[in-house]
């Protein structure tokens, strides 16, 4: 969904897919319009509410009128559901050079961050695997490269003058 931030009122404009990042409406949650402190204390994960204001202060702290920003952040639902987001934002400057708004846009990336922990869990769990076996094992893929070694192969390589870490994939 996309936002807008103006600085001098500190009033943030959502369009209706940013509320739908939230579960919510711009209808329920008072309209389009709100105050940064109550998008704070109602969408910002609490561990995360300092995000904003680091964001702001990289913002108007910076000489490069380019400048663009990402983070991640966790938002709430309206339910209280916390989301994992990416933002992407930069700022605007009026004539004089004074930054006066900052527009962006956020990303649920909730199933991802999901799917990047069951894929670590699994690399764990085939590392802890491998290394519970005594024997030596060197998993090989089918054109040959060597994918995975367990600590006993470690072992019998550098026993063997040969430096595990150059197996290693």
């Amino acid at each position: 969904g996309h936002w807008e931030f103006d600085l001098t009122t500190r009033q943030i404009t959502f369009n209706d897919q940013y509320y739908s990042l939230h579960g919510t409406t711009a209808e329920e949650a008072g309209g389009y319009i709100m105050s940064v402190e109550k998008f704070t204390s109602r969408y910002m994960h609490p561990d995360d509410a300092d995000l904003l204001d680091e964001a702001l202060r990289r913002i108007i702290e910076t000489n490069d009128p380019n400048l663009r920003l990402h983070q991640e952040a966790r938002i709430l639902r309206a339910d209280g559901e916390p989301r994992d987001v990416k933002v992407w934002f930069r700022s605007e400057k009026d004539t004089q050079g004074r930054i006066t708004k900052m527009r962006g846009v956020t990303q649920d990336i909730t199933e991802h961050k999901l799917v990047e922990e069951a894929v670590h869990a699994s690399e764990v769990l085939n590392r802890a695997v491998l290394n519970s076996v005594l024997a030596n094992i060197a998993v090989v893929a089918k054109h040959g490269t060597i994918i995975a070694i367990n600590e006993g192969w470690e072992r019998f390589a550098q026993e063997n003058g040969c430096d595990p870490q150059s197996l290693k994939v």
